[in-house]
């Protein structure tokens, strides 16, 4: 398939008994039938938007703690809290998580780590007291490998300024949010069923924050993404959303979702280190609700999955998705153009010509096993060929910058872009669906060049860092920001019209996704698409992609 590059970035329910907002000064309450929330309002004078404020309610409780008997159990609704005034000024509890993870992507993040940490956030455009409208909603799911994450880490101030009601939530990771018994003892999925009880909440609150309950969006990156395209799939979240975009992972990625056989091996071997005997279910579950939950191992990543469990997801994703059996609402999903060079740092770092083939059969066994457990024994010989004949750097065997790219692209054709390239053509069959591919890379990101926009790279200009001049991990410049208040136009008109260009966007018309479209040519005279777009910072032109099913049908 072919790509067209976008030009000319650079150069630019509970019943409703009363729903009131009230503004004081730089605070703002809304009232709900939990009782009061105050939270703040934060300016935005210099962001060329109509909208210049934005209300920022953070921290809200949408489920009752799951701790104590709760524990492995799917989520309950919280406790009112009135007559009090509940204060929505700062970020709750993250997930207990592996705490090396947010010191590397967010550095000097203070939040505490509970396994009272079922919060959301909302972030609104500041309104009269007296405005009736409503906004349409956008629900992000973060990622994390299932294991890692929040929401914090990805503050949505800017997002409505362009006429957006956004959420993010949190959800139970790891061993609190996936252990699972094998039977109905602890089915497992809890973290799943809590994005469910996220949106549900949203269907019957989002009103009071001035947000359109039938008109909903959900979009996530990674694991965040492939939750999306589990959401798509799971018969308990019908009519909880209406569009979906998945970033960076779809449900067909080989991490998406784990076996149950192995999940279940994974629960006995934690519950083994905590003291508890694995021989009778329900002994095992009782004993693990009663482990304090800093004592649960939470350094091995990877290793928690969604499972099949007959509720919230009835088979695999590939069956379901040959069959049908899914959500038909407009679905967009893309990646970056370098998705691999994320992942596997020590072996890209060392791979040469000579180990390329051995480095490669590592990595796929690795993947294939760790990320839902798809082989038994070595790389098929076959598969093994199939890859290091595509991926090696024929020509410039010799150049190690080059062997490493070929690596890095052939982990992420695998994990990402080759999925959601089939995830799309089953979808497209009943929706309308959107593809895209992140490209920019910024002047001043700090990583080697070879690396390219990887995995991740693209998550601060979905949230307008750059716009909010959030330099965390680098610098950014003029062009960084229009490509920022470009992606998220995108993505915004996408939640509002189910199209993300009803007018073109610097000159550029995104069409639907169509598989068996090639309408425009390159230079030279090779087909090429233009219902699937780059998003990129200096020029536009067709190019070739050698990504294809075939990769992902092994």
């Amino acid at each position: 398939m072919e790509f067209l590059k976008i030009s000319n970035i650079v150069s630019y329910l509970i019943t409703i008994e009363l729903c009131s907002v009230i503004s004081d000064g730089d605070k703002v309450k809304v009232t709900t039938t939990y009782g009061k929330i105050q939270g703040n309002v934060h300016h935005f004078e210099d962001i060329n938007r109509t909208i210049k404020a934005v209300d920022k309610f953070l921290g809200i409780p949408y489920a009752a703690p799951p701790v104590g008997d709760l524990r492995f159990k799917p989520p309950q609704q919280p406790q009112p809290w009135k007559p009090a005034i509940y204060n929505a000024s700062s970020f709750r509890n993250v997930c207990i998580q592996d705490p090396e993870y947010n010191d590397f992507f967010w550095p000097n993040l203070t939040i505490p780590q509970s396994e009272d940490c079922l919060y959301l956030n909302v972030y609104s455009p500041h309104r009269d007291p007296d405005s009736e409208e409503l906004y349409p909603v956008m629900v992000y799911i973060h990622g994390g490998g299932y294991d890692a994450g929040s929401p914090a880490v990805s503050p949505g101030d800017v997002i409505p300024l362009w006429g957006i009601v956004l959420v993010t939530i949190q959800y139970r990771l790891g061993p609190f949010g996936f252990i699972t018994s094998g039977d109905c003892e602890a089915p497992g999925n809890y973290g799943m069923l809590d994005q469910i009880e996220a949106l549900e909440w949203v269907q019957h609150n989002i009103k009071f924050f001035g947000g359109n309950h039938s008109a909903v969006t959900i979009f996530g990156e990674s694991a965040g993404g492939s939750s999306v395209g589990l959401l798509v799939l799971s018969p308990l979240s019908k009519a909880l959303f209406h569009r979906a975009i998945s970033i960076s992972g779809v449900d067909l990625s080989p991490f998406a979702i784990g076996s149950s056989e192995e999940v279940t091996k994974q629960s006995k071997k934690v519950a083994k280190q905590v003291g508890c005997s694995v021989k009778e279910s329900r002994k095992m579950i009782e004993c693990l609700r009663s482990v304090d939950a800093f004592k649960f191992p939470v350094k091995e990543v990877n290793v928690w999955r969604p499972i099949v469990d007959n509720n919230f997801l009835p088979d695999t994703p590939r069956n379901l998705r040959k069959a049908g059996r899914f959500h038909y609402v407009p679905y967009m999903a893309g990646f970056t153009s370098r998705e691999g060079s994320y992942f596997f740092p020590q072996l890209l770092d060392d791979v040469t010509s000579e180990n390329f083939r051995s480095y490669t059969e590592t990595v796929f066994y690795n993947i294939g096993n760790k990320y839902g457990q798809m082989l038994e024994e070595n790389l098929p010989k076959a598969l093994l060929d199939a890859i290091t004949l595509l991926y090696t750097p024929w020509s410039d065997r010799e150049d190690d910058i080059k062997t490493k790219v070929g690596l890095a692209d052939a982990v992420g054709d695998f994990t990402m872009t080759a999925p959601t390239h089939t995830d799309l053509i089953l979808h497209s069959k009943h929706a309308p669906v959107f593809m895209y591919e992140f490209a920019h890379r910024s002047n001043l990101n700090p990583r080697p060049l070879w690396k390219g926009v990887a995995h991740k790279d693209d998550t601060p200009y979905e949230f307008g860092f750059p716009l909010m001049n959030l330099t965390v991990l680098q610098q950014y410049n003029d062009a960084d920001r229009n490509v920022s208040d470009m992606l998220i136009t995108l993505f915004t008109n996408f939640a509002k019209y189910g199209n993300p260009t009803p007018q073109p966007v610097l000159g550029v018309t995104w069409e639907r996704f169509n598989s068996n479209k090639l309408s425009a040519c390159t230079n030279n005279g090779e087909k090429a698409r233009n219902d699937v777009i780059i998003i990129h910072g200096k020029y536009a032109s067709p190019v070739p992609d050698v990504v294809s099913d075939e990769f992902y049908e092994w």
